[in-house]
């Protein structure tokens, strides 16, 4: 194959990764899994990623599990994919398990100082442990959960709910809301 061969079979997958953005964005999941079926390097965490985050919106979360976990072999301190994981594990009612990506992102994310997705993992966190301190009672949970509220408290500017257990519940109500509001929507991974 010759440069300009190969020039013009570059072009062509980035033609069809921009038509991948567009169908996830518009609504349109299987097709747009279909068409990165195509182009799909499977050493490349940000397709893997990618095909996680379709396979999510298809309701495919096992599958998705899977995806995630191959890009953080990839990527070890593939953010996007430990908060993304840490996110099916926790609606999973795996806890422990979605804990660990949380605070895996918070200390990747750490280093570096803010971070947009520092916010959204401290609020599905401190969830994970209120869920283990309800299960088991365990007072560490209890300080975990104490100290992660207060956190909480200063992200979302909640201070007017000074009793731990209302401002829980009212997290727990208002779940998606407040995940929209401080979670980055990210579809599908540019590479």
């Amino acid at each position: 194959m010759g440069l300009f061969s190969r020039k013009k079979n570059d072009d062509e997958k980035v033609d069809d990764f921009a038509k991948v953005v567009l169908l996830a964005q518009s609504g349109n999941h299987e097709e747009a899994l279909a068409l990165h079926e195509k182009i799909f390097d499977k050493k490349s965490g940000a397709d893997w990623y990618t095909k996680g985050n379709l396979l999510c919106n298809l309701d495919k979360e096992n599958l998705a599990i899977n995806c995630y976990e191959k890009a953080i072999k990839i990527v070890p301190k593939y953010v996007k994919a430990h908060y993304r994981l840490g996110q099916i594990l926790f609606r999973a009612g795996r806890y422990s398990d979605a804990s660990t990506h949380f605070v895996e992102v918070s200390l990747i994310e750490g280093a570096k100082g803010e971070s947009e997705w520092n916010g959204a993992c401290i609020f599905h966190n401190m969830l994970c442990v209120h869920e283990a301190y309800k299960e088991d009672g365990n007072p560490y949970s209890l300080e975990s959960r104490t100290r992660q509220i207060g956190i909480l408290r200063r992200v979302l500017m909640l201070n007017d709910i000074t009793d731990d257990d209302q401002f829980v519940d009212y997290c727990v109500k208002h779940y998606t809301e407040i995940l929209d509001a401080i979670t980055p929507n990210t579809i599908v991974e540019v590479r």
